[in-house]
């Protein structure tokens, strides 16, 4: 008898052994795994902008961004200053889509789909004077404007932008240069609608487009996660994808919003590019359109860390030269950002074969983010950039189609319906917008 209790002592030690060896080793990997995370520490840090929207949209922090351009992806959306499509309640920024036929612009849906021309109010796309640098000399040119008036004609399958949003920029109000930003935000709820947050040069220094740069905060969609049309949660707003935009050409499209590069580099040039620097998290429980999250980064000369919620919950993080700790050395080797690429030696342009050369060659190694940037918080609805594929979820437009956007709208008795009616599930909601810059630093 006493034997067998001898054992069995013997086996509940051994068990109570292996679990608290259990803890103290996951601690320990908790440990190694904060500890090596890189961060900036308050010290570092002078704050740049607070914002809880306590007073409304500030003047001193905002401005809004109107166009029908499409912003580079041909958005099927307007962005507006309309109070109807950006206001504070509770503390809290809404922007909140709606259809252009809704609005007082005095547009129906006739107008929208022909024989009506529009101009956008206190459209933002007027011609402007910036400062470009090429090696080491900086010129000045003018950059002209677009997006300011569209039309509709039938007969050409154009129709005028179908949604009207908002677009909210710290542009010419508040910047940084390598710190800190965390904004806590709500998505929305409706299919097709496009809620990001960016950081956008101050002056396009390298040139326009890629060649200067755009820093993801957050992109995403509105299309709810459901069993019916059994989209991979990658393609809902279960995901929220972080990342660097650059490249070593001017962007431009064609009338179908296919994407080139230089005069008519092939599509597939960036491929390889985007692969590489983008980073996404997934919440399987629920979607991230149910509740407030956090989405923040940190940048410096060394490296570029994305997060949710924070900073162990790790979105994205890219090493640049020189890597590991700001000022300091010792952390993952890195490459610079042109390195990161991973551009081919040459691409095609038309008939012949172009080198691809570093545009930011003896800039910093970090170029294009090197400059200063500021923040651009957007809801857009629909595009033919692939952010939103073909034959998924029954999208009802295919991105090389010239008549995209028709298509888009005339599927409206389809999409509209899961956009809520409730102005707290429709809206893209800020709480709060927080901006740091690395004091002390060029």
């Amino acid at each position: 008898m006493k034997q067998r209790d001898v054992r069995g002592s013997l086996s509940w030690w051994s068990t109570l052994f292996l679990i608290l060896l259990g803890i103290i080793g996951a601690a320990l990997i908790c440990f190694i795994g904060v500890s090596n995370v890189n961060t900036l520490s308050d010290s570092q840090l002078c704050l740049v902008m607070d914002d809880s929207f306590g007073g409304g949209i500030s003047d001193d922090n905002w401005i809004h961004e109107n166009t029908a351009s499409g912003l580079g992806v041909n958005a099927f959306s307007m962005s507006s200053d309309s109070d109807k499509n950006s206001f504070v309640r509770n503390g809290q920024l809404y922007l909140y889509p709606t259809l252009t036929s809704e609005s007082d612009l005095g547009l129906s849906d006739n107008d929208v789909l022909n024989g009506a021309n529009f101009t956008v109010p206190n459209c933002s796309e007027g011609s402007r004077q910036v400062e470009q640098k090429n090696g080491n000399r900086t010129t000045t040119v003018t950059v002209a404007g677009e997006g300011c008036s569209v039309s509709s004609n039938q007969a050409l399958g154009k129709v005028i932008n179908p949604v009207l949003s908002a677009r909210l920029s710290t542009r010419g109000k508040k910047s940084l240069k390598y710190g800190k930003v965390e904004v806590r935000a709500k998505l929305p709820k409706g299919n097709w609608l496009w809620p990001s947050i960016s950081l956008y040069p101050e002056q396009p220094t390298y040139g326009d487009g890629p060649l200067s740069g755009r820093i993801d905060l957050l992109s995403s969609r509105g299309n709810t996660p459901t069993q019916k049309e059994k989209v991979p949660l990658g393609f809902t707003s279960a995901t929220s994808q972080s990342g660097l935009f650059f490249g070593p050409f001017k962007a431009t499209r064609d009338s179908a919003g296919q994407t080139f590069t230089g005069s008519n580099l092939t599509p597939s040039f960036l491929a390889p590019l985007s692969a590489r620097i983008f980073g996404y998290v997934t919440n399987k429980r629920e979607p991230l359109d149910a509740s407030f999250h956090t989405y923040g980064m940190e940048w410096t000369p060394q490296w570029v860390r994305f997060y949710l919620d924070g900073k162990v919950r790790r979105v994205l993080e890219v090493q640049i030269e020189n890597g590991g700790k700001l000022g300091g050395v010792g952390g993952p080797k890195g490459k610079s950002i042109f390195d990161r690429g991973d551009f081919p030696k040459t691409a095609r342009n038309g008939s012949a074969e172009v080198v691809v050369q570093n545009p930011w060659d003896g800039a910093a190694a970090s170029a294009p983010f090197d400059q200063p940037f500021h923040l651009v918080i957007d809801l857009s609805a629909g595009g033919t950039s692939g952010w939103f594929p073909d034959n998924l979820g029954g999208k009802p437009w295919y991105d090389g189609s010239e008549t995209a956007m028709r298509d888009f709208f005339n599927a409206k008795d389809q999409w509209y319906q899961t956009w809520p009616l409730n102005e707290d599930e429709r809206s893209f909601r800020i709480d709060s917008v927080k901006m740091w810059k690395i004091c002390n630093i060029d």
